[in-house]
């Protein structure tokens, strides 16, 4: 009888404990998800916008808007923000390339990233193995026309390095490749649509959420002129309706300016 009585009480000790989380978890409040600017954070390499110009923009040849230039880069001379923006030139347009299925520029590009990455400051062989890892992993790829994949990888890369400098606490390297990524997306659509303009295409350049973030992040450090370059961005942008294909072309210009801080 005793034996009985105390497997009635585990039981209904756990009958209980379990009602009572249902209980507990159905009163909760539910958290409120995090905030996520879903054009900002899916920035690289930016293929959901390049998806979307492509609708709008038919039969252009992409691949000459591709980069196809190598970058020297001497970190002897503390440059990591130049090596930093270079990385982004990299990564985007090899996630453009991917997008356009581009075989010979994933290639290039790609081969450009891995010797770009080890180029840089980063001291941990780990990091560089891994990056090597992913870039060998495109030839593979590339055979099984698996270009989505590609792009996925050239994410995967951003993340290593993105990883690697938020463990050495250096967000501004962070934040420059992620700028610098941005930035050059918006300059190949801007080539693309000013070489092909009509007006039905104004409505890509409708970038005012993303420009106050970034002139938000670079508020307080702008060692290039990034906070100069937003400002101008933001002021042709500022009247929709009222752009025109000259509000393009000097989009285009103020972007092409800044470039050539980093791109020879």
């Amino acid at each position: 009888m005793k034996q009985k009585m105390l497997t009635f009480t585990i039981i209904m000790t756990v009958i209980l404990s379990l009602f009572g989380c249902t209980k507990k978890d159905k009163n909760k409040e539910p958290q409120a998800a995090e905030p996520q600017d879903v054009k900002i954070e899916s920035i690289l390499p930016q293929t959901a916008y390049l998806a979307a110009v492509r609708r709008q923009l038919k039969d252009v040849e992409w691949s000459k808007y591709i980069f196809t230039g190598s970058f020297d880069y001497d970190k002897s001379k503390d440059s990591t923000q130049i090596w930093a923006y270079q990385m982004g030139v990299l990564l985007t347009n090899c996630g453009f390339a991917s997008a356009i299925r581009d075989q010979d520029g994933v290639k290039h590009l790609s081969d450009e990233i891995l010797d770009h990455a080890q180029k840089a400051d980063i001291v941990d062989e780990d990091v560089i193995m891994k990056i090597m890892d992913i870039i060998h992993s495109f030839e593979a790829l590339i055979k099984d026309e698996n270009y989505r994949e590609i792009s996925n990888k050239v994410k995967e890369i951003e993340s290593v390095i993105r990883k690697y400098y938020k463990d050495k606490q250096n967000e501004s390297v962070i934040m420059t490749v992620k700028f610098s990524c941005w930035l050059e997306a918006f300059y190949i659509v801007a080539e693309a649509v000013t070489d092909n303009y009509n007006d039905a295409l104004l409505n890509l350049f409708n970038r005012g959420q993303e420009v106050a973030y970034f002139q938000k992040s670079f508020a307080k450090n702008s060692k290039m002129g990034e906070a100069a370059l937003l400002t101008k961005l933001a002021k042709e942008m500022e009247h929709k309706d009222s752009m025109s294909e000259a509000s393009v072309k000097k989009i285009l210009a103020e972007i092409t300016e800044f470039r050539t801080q980093y791109v020879k």
